[in-house]
């Protein structure tokens, strides 16, 4: 039976600061050459940063190779160079386009005038909705520690290492063996991955979690403790008052929000929320200037620009993770300062952990994608995470145009 060659190729990572991560890693890599045998060739771009060696991947049976012009599909992490964008070729990424980021305009541009197929990680879902991969569980983990990092660094309370430091989840958790956490007031927000990670990381360090209601009604704890709040709790209908999930996922502009009931009462924020555009914010900027806004450190771990979080204004990174904001002056400013608000909003979380980060997310993209790219690449899976084809905006994603003409963009 005739069969059609599948060659994937494995991108060099471009954006800058250098991220550690691979989509697929070299045990996974071996596995799917097993099992297609013939059928498919894997081919990585050599690269200094990536966290797996060349010899790891050459030992799976990868091959070395600087141009990748003959591969079927192209895989990174990050957004990918324009530079380096080949025409009429597959990539698969995550192009962090489809919530009109400014700063990637000119990627899409370069997307559609190429004719490339822009397949994006992070709308590659089951058919109700759910992520297929992703590194969010990471992202919650090293955002959460890093939050609790952030309140040690205030308060001169304890020292935490960084999770970079410590290089390894398993490293991290030894860290909270023998830690545990002063009294402080948290609240999670969102319930996805990232927000099940933060909880994973908090549940480590000491924390009791505690439903809405009885959150609000301590106000200084004898232990840590924290609250999840997804949108059924954050957010209602601004003239009926109720919270409809399908309706809200519509319209998302008809709805207000209910965190003004909570930052008066919390100490630090770790947002994990996916924040759409027409969303509501948790709060407006004005409101950290109350004397009753007493949130000192927030962790965003979603870290959309000017999104629901209106005081991340810039995404910071692992180099440099906080800066702090005067609320009263608008003004960024050094963090740890009393009176300013700390914010980390590191768009890379997980590369501070890139080698069991990589692990995860390969195991996922091995077992559920890379099946549908070599036999069907037309699946409604692929079909729905497809941006772009062919020089144009996939039906789904039409909004995107006038974005892509420079007159909207977050």
């Amino acid at each position: 039976m005739a069969f059609r060659k599948i060659r994937l190729g494995i991108l060099r990572e471009t954006r800058m600061p250098p991220d550690h991560r691979t989509p697929l890693v070299p045990d996974d890599c071996a596995q799917l050459l097993e099992q297609y045998g013939e059928r498919l060739e894997i081919y990585i771009q050599p690269s200094k940063y990536r966290i797996f060696s060349a010899q790891e991947y050459s030992e799976a049976g990868v091959r070395p190779r600087e141009e990748l012009h003959n591969c079927d599909y192209l895989l990174g992490v990050k957004e990918v160079d324009v530079q380096t964008l080949l025409y009429n070729m597959t990539y698969l990424f995550f192009a962090h386009v489809a919530k009109m980021q400014a700063h990637n305009r000119e990627l899409l541009r370069h997307i559609l005038i190429r004719r490339i197929r822009l397949i994006d990680y992070e709308y590659l879902v089951w058919d109700d909705g759910r992520r297929i991969v992703g590194f969010g569980r990471f992202a919650g983990i090293v955002g959460a520690h890093n939050a609790l990092w952030m309140w040690g660094q205030r308060t001169g309370t304890y020292q935490l290492p960084r999770a970079y430091e410590v290089k390894t989840l398993d490293a991290l958790r030894a860290v909270y063996q023998t830690f545990r956490m002063p009294p402080v007031k948290v609240v999670v927000t969102g319930r996805g991955r990232s927000a099940t990670g933060a909880m994973e990381l908090l549940h480590l360090a000491g924390f009791r979690k505690l439903p809405p209601e009885e959150y609000l009604q301590i106000d200084q704890p004898q232990e840590p403790i924290y609250t999840q709040l997804t949108k059924a709790e954050l957010f209602r209908h601004r003239t009926k008052g109720t919270y409809d999930r399908d309706d809200f996922h519509k319209n998302p502009q008809e709805y207000v929000s209910l965190f003004h009931q909570y930052y008066p009462t919390t100490d630090i924020l770790i947002n994990c929320l996916n924040w759409d555009y027409r969303m509501p914010r948790l709060f407006e900027r004005e409101e950290a200037c109350q004397e009753n806004f007493r949130i000192q450190c927030i962790a965003d771990v979603a870290c959309d620009i000017n999104g629901s979080v209106p005081l991340t204004i810039r995404a910071t990174t692992i180099e440099n993770p906080v800066y702090g904001f005067d609320p009263a002056r608008e003004i960024i400013q050094p963090p740890f300062r009393e009176g300013g608000i700390d914010i980390m909003a590191i768009d890379n979380l997980p590369n501070e952990l890139p080698r069991d980060a990589s692990c995860e997310f390969s195991r996922d993209l091995a077992q559920h994608i890379i099946p549908l790219l070599i036999d069907e690449p037309n699946h409604p899976i692929l079909q729905r995470a497809t941006i772009a084809s062919g020089g144009r905006l996939m039906p789904r994603f039409a909004y995107l145009q006038e974005f892509v003409l420079g007159r909207t963009g977050m």
